[in-house]
Formats: C-alpha cells, sequence, structure tokens
C-alpha cells in the first residue's frame, strides 16, 4: 500500500459494473426464470458510467425502468485495490449519485414497483430512503 506521497506501480488495472444491488440484480436475472422480471433501481450519473450502466443492465436482462440518471451527478464509484501476497482487498467508496436523494420523502422516493414479489435491499443508498422502500414492500 502506497504511504503519503509514495506512488506504487500496480500489476493490474480493471473497470466493471457492480456494486452490491448491481451484482444482485444479475446473479437474479441469471438465474431465474424466462418469466421472471428483474429490476434495478437507483441512481447513476450523467457521466460516462453512468450511461454505459444502462447498457451493461440491459445486456443482463435487467429492467432499469426505476434508476434515474442524474443531470449534473457523477456515478457511484469504489476503487478496490487487492493485495497481491494476501488477497485482501481495500475499497474506497465515492458514493455520489447513490446519495443524491432529497432529504424529505418524495416521488423520487418511490422506486419499488408495485408489483414486485422480492425486493432485496443492500444499504448502499441513503438508510432514510431504504427505511421507507422496506416499508413500503
Amino acid at each position: 500500500m502506497p504511504e503519503g506521497g509514495e506512488t506504487l506501480t500496480a500489476s493490474s488495472f480493471n473497470t466493471g459494473f457492480g456494486g452490491k444491488g448491481a451484482n444482485q440484480a444479475v446473479a437474479c436475472a441469471r438465474l431465474a426464470d424466462k418469466d421472471v422480471k428483474v429490476s434495478m433501481v437507483g441512481n447513476v450519473g450523467d457521466d460516462t458510467f453512468g450511461r454505459d450502466y444502462f447498457e451493461a443492465l440491459k445486456a443482463e436482462g435487467i429492467d432499469a425502468s426505476k434508476v434515474r440518471k442524474l443531470s449534473g451527478q457523477k456515478t457511484g464509484i469504489a476503487n478496490i485495490i487487492v493485495e497481491e501476497t494476501t488477497g485482501e482487498n481495500r475499497i474506497l467508496l465515492a458514493t455520489n449519485a447513490n446519495h443524491a436523494f432529497s432529504t424529505e420523502p418524495s416521488a423520487e422516493w418511490d422506486m419499488v414497483p408495485d408489483e414486485a414479489d422480492v425486493v432485496v435491499f443492500q444499504l448502499e443508498i441513503p438508510l432514510h430512503v431504504v427505511c421507507i422502500q422496506a416499508c413500503k414492500a
């Protein structure tokens, strides 16, 4: 791990789509019968990551109609450093659009479709928004 002011050379770099919620949605979509609809909810920014996210979800057969693309926001990202010798990871999270919700309940909080039979929460959007969604579900 680099010390303050130090630069180390990495052995590799990868960019991929993920996040706990998206990973759960992908797993559900891949395991579900063809008649099961899997949806993703949340926020992305209007940056390259956000635009590409919709394509990645679509490629997995996931409905992203409840994912909001927020103007002027950046998509949440995580920098994950995996130590070669131990395999231990260190994660630095920038929540960005994931946390771009009003502080009081509003229409933007209405994310869970009424027809949803199963809802999985992963707590990477503000807890007060999750709590309202959990009560609705």
